[in-house]
Formats: structure tokens, sequence, C-alpha cells
């Protein structure tokens, strides 16, 4: 499938790295985007380029439910994501919760919400930004690895759920 067969991305970490210069492409090819943050005066700039952005943290499901209520994504691409130096002798609780809740919960909740209308309307991309860190294991970083090990791994059976079907993982 080509840009030409998608009308609508959604966008987390939309105001920073990968995020951000996804949203310039999408637009040049005539998509709708959302994008989605937390920095309502990034989310601003974006917003006059024609993007609608939700200022959400990606850790609130019912404000990420609210935004999303009635999107139909052909894109989702899930930048959102965080880190943590140390390992699991060094980390706290929060640390731990941090990582967990944006680099993984937000990811399936996001695509709970918007997978499910890809697979029916037989058509999308999904696009889940992990790491490196998620294949080989290196000092510290002990909870961003596991996050993004799991990411890989939903990637992959996000694949499984959707055999047949025209989208994209």
């Amino acid at each position: 499938m080509t840009f030409s067969d998608y009308r609508v991305a959604v966008v987390t970490g939309a105001t920073s790295g990968v995020g951000r210069g996804a949203i310039d492409l999408f637009l040049s090819k005539g998509l709708t985007v959302h994008a989605i943050a937390r920095d309502e005066s990034r989310l601003a700039a974006l917003a006059e380029k024609g993007v609608i952005t939700h200022a959400v943290d990606v850790r609130d499901t019912d404000a990420l439910t609210r935004a999303l209520d009635g999107v139909e994504a052909d894109i989702v691409l899930n930048s959102a994501g965080v880190s943590r130096a140390g390992n699991l002798l060094s980390s706290t609780a929060e640390d731990l919760d941090d990582l967990v809740e944006v680099n993984l919960t937000a990811v399936m909740q996001i695509l709970r919400l918007l997978y499910p209308g890809m697979v029916e309307r037989d058509r999308g991309h999904v696009l889940n930004i992990s790491s490196i860190a998620g294949h080989y294991n290196f000092f510290g970083h002990t909870g961003y690895h596991a996050t993004k090990a799991a990411v890989h791994q939903l990637s992959r059976q996000l694949r499984n759920d959707a055999l047949g079907k025209r989208v994209r993982v």
C-alpha cells in the first residue's frame, strides 16, 4: 500500500525526534495527522501547520481514549518513549513504572483503540519504535531494555493477529 491509500496518521511523541520528523512526511503526503504529546506550546506550532493536536500524557488511558474516539487511523506511529539510567539494583519504583507505562502500556492501549479498525478496514501500517536495546544486552538501562524487548515482541504478535489482512507492522 502507498501513502495515497491512506488518509489519517496518529503519532505519539509528536513534538520531537522520530515523531516530529514523521509528521512532516505525513503532511507532505496529504494525510490528516493527529499528534499526541504533552508539551502544549510545541503542539501549538504543529497546529499552525494543520495538525490535529492532543495534549495528552500517553500514560493517561482515559485521556487517550477520549482523544482517539472516532479516529480511523491508517498509520499509527508509536514513538513516545522514555529511558532511565541504571539497572534494577538502582531503579526506583517510579522509574520502572514510568518506563513500563510510557514504553509499553501506552503502545498497547493506543493499539487496542486503533488496531481493530485497521484490521476491519483491511489496510494500515503500525510503526512501533523499539530499540536495539530490545535485542542486545549491555550495561545499564535494564528497565528500558525490557520494555523495548516487549515492544518488539508485541509487534511480532500483531502480525499474527492480522494474518491475511493488509495491515503491516
